[in-house]
C-alpha cells in the first residue's frame, strides 16, 4: 500500500478541523434557537452532540502529535500543525459554552421569557460569523480575511453590555424577575466569551500565516468607577474614560447605594458635549454578583465609603481617587453649577492623564 503523502495528511487535518468548527458553529445556532423556541429537545441535542466535538478534539490532537513526531515539519507546516492544536482547544471551549447556554435554556424553559429576544440572536450571529471568518482564514492560510474581526468583537461587547444593562434594569424594578433574568445575562456572557475564543483563533492564524504574534494585542482594558450613589462622580469618570479611551478602554460605573442621576451633573457634562441624561444608576453589588471582571476598579468617593466596595476577582489594580460629592453642594443654582463644574474639570484632568498611560 502506498504511503500517504504529507500533503494528504495535512488536507485530512484541515477537513477534521473544518468539521469540528462547523459543529461548534451549529451548536451556537441550535442553543440560541432552542432558547427562542423554548425547545427542550433541541437543548438536549446540543448537550449530547458536544461529545462528538470532544472526540474530534482528541482525534485532531493525536493526528497533530503523530505528524510532529513522524514528519518533523519545518517553518510554515510546523506553525500550521501547532496552530491546529490551539484552534481545537478554542473550538472545544466554544462547544462547552454552547452547552452552558443549552443548560440555561432548560432552567427557564417552563417560564415565559422576560422580553422578546432581539439582541441575543444578534450576538449569536456575530459569534458564528467570527468563527466562520477565523476558520476560513485558517483553512486558506490567509490572514487578509480577518480585517474586520476586531470591529465584530467590539460590537459583541456592546451587545453583551446592552443586554446586561436591560436585564439589570428589569431586576431593579421587579426583584421577582431575578430567576429568569440571571440565566439570560449568563447566556449573553457565554456568547461574548465565544467571540473571545473566535478572536483567539484569529490571532493564532495571524501568527501561523505571518509569523507575527497578535495574541493579547487587542484586548480592551475594562474599568469600573464606583461612588456612593452612582449619580455624579462615577458617571462623569465613566463618560470621560470612554471618550479618552478611544475604544481601547471600556468604562462602566456603579454605586454602593444607587440613587438618582444628578441633574446638575447632566447639565455640566452637556457643556462638554457629553450627554448622560439617559444613563441609569446601578448597584456595584449587582455587577459583583453577575461575575463581571475588570482590569481596574476605581473608587471616586471618600476613603471610608470606598472600603465598602466588594473585591472583584481578577482585578489588576484597585485605585482610589477622592473628589467632592456634588450632591452635598448647597447654595444658589449658579453656585452649585460652578462647584460641579470644578469637580467635573478635576475628573476630566485626572482621567485624561491616566488614560494616556494606558493606551
Amino acid at each position: 500500500m502506498m504511503e500517504r503523502t504529507f500533503d494528504t495528511e495535512l488536507a485530512e487535518l484541515n477537513e477534521l478541523i473544518l468539521k469540528m468548527g462547523n459543529m461548534a458553529e451549529r451548536a451556537i445556532f441550535d442553543s440560541v434557537g432552542a432558547l427562542k423556541g423554548k425547545d427542550k429537545v433541541l437543548s438536549e441535542k446540543v448537550i449530547l452532540d458536544d461529545r462528538e466535538i470532544d472526540r474530534l478534539e482528541n482525534e485532531i490532537d493525536d493526528k497533530c502529535i503523530t505528524l510532529l513526531a513522524t514528519r518533523q515539519p519545518m517553518a510554515n507546516d510546523l506553525r500550521f500543525i501547532t496552530t491546529a492544536m490551539k484552534v481545537t482547544t478554542d473550538l472545544e471551549r466554544i462547544g462547552d459554552l454552547a452547552v452552558d447556554i443549552a443548560q440555561k435554556n432548560l432552567e427557564i424553559i417552563s417560564s415565559p421569557l422576560l422580553k422578546p429576544l432581539i439582541d441575543t440572536p444578534k450576538l449569536a450571529d456575530i459569534a458564528q460569523k467570527m468563527i466562520r471568518m477565523s476558520l476560513d482564514s485558517f483553512i486558506k492560510r490567509d490572514s487578509e480575511g480577518l480585517s474586520t474581526i476586531n470591529d465584530l468583537e467590539k460590537e459583541a461587547d456592546r451587545l453583551r453590555d446592552l443586554i446586561t444593562d436591560e436585564l439589570m434594569d428589569i431586576m431593579s424594578r421587579d426583584p421577582g424577575a431575578v430567576t429568569r433574568a440571571v440565566p439570560l445575562m449568563l447566556v449573553a456572557r457565554h456568547l461574548e466569551r465565544i467571540c473571545d475564543h473566535a478572536m483567539n483563533i484569529a490571532e493564532d492564524v495571524v501568527y501561523m500565516v505571518d509569523a507575527k504574534v497578535e495574541k493579547h494585542m487587542h484586548q480592551k482594558i475594562k474599568v469600573l468607577f464606583v461612588c456612593v450613589h452612582n449619580s455624579a462622580r462615577s458617571q462623569m469618570a465613566e463618560a470621560f474614560t470612554n471618550l479618552f479611551g478611544k475604544g481601547e478602554i471600556i468604562a462602566e460605573s456603579a454605586g454602593l447605594e444607587p440613587g438618582k442621576l444628578n441633574p446638575f451633573v447632566v447639565e455640566v457634562m452637556k457643556e462638554k458635549g457629553i450627554d448622560i441624561s439617559n444613563n441609569i444608576t446601578k448597584s456595584v453589588f449587582d455587577f459583583y454578583r453577575s461575575g463581571k471582571k475588570y482590569n481596574y476598579v476605581v473608587t471616586v468617593c471618600d476613603g471610608a465609603s470606598g472600603e465598602k466596595c466588594p473585591i472583584f476577582p481578577g482585578v489588576n489594580e484597585r485605585l482610589h481617587w477622592s473628589f467632592e460629592d456634588p450632591s452635598s453642594f448647597k447654595g444658589s443654582r449658579e453656585e452649585i453649577l460652578e462647584r460641579t463644574r470644578q469637580v467635573r474639570d478635576k475628573i476630566e484632568e485626572k482621567v485624561s492623564e491616566w488614560t494616556k498611560g494606558l493606551i
